[in-house]
């Protein structure tokens, strides 16, 4: 998948640790939907995850703000990097993306 985003123009970033496992989304400035679930079913009926919308244009400027300072610190992923992964790492994330819905 990582490569079909790269292919489509999507900027993907890998953040220094510590792992971070929150999401975050902020439209426009205005708008901005924070929290840990991920867009599938096991993590919206399954793991009891929960998201938050907020409304409020000065948080939603603090949070794009916050965005940027982590973007910094963090490594663009390129499709050569991709293109680099080498065949066993290939055919390993293949595998686990087979079994990714029950993860």
């Amino acid at each position: 998948m990582l490569l079909e985003l790269l292919q489509r123009d999507v900027r993907i970033y890998y953040q220094p640790p510590p792992f971070v496992h929150s999401k975050l989304l902020v439209v426009d400035g205005h708008y901005a939907l924070i929290g840990s679930a991920n867009i599938d079913p096991r993590s919206l009926r399954l793991n009891f995850e929960l998201t938050v919308e907020v409304y409020d244009s000065r948080f939603a400027d603090e949070l794009h703000r916050h965005f940027q300072a982590v973007r910094t610190r963090s490594s663009a992923v390129t499709l050569e990097d991709v293109n680099r992964l080498s065949l066993a790492t290939r055919l390993v994330d293949s595998v686990a993306w087979l079994f990714s819905p029950y993860l």
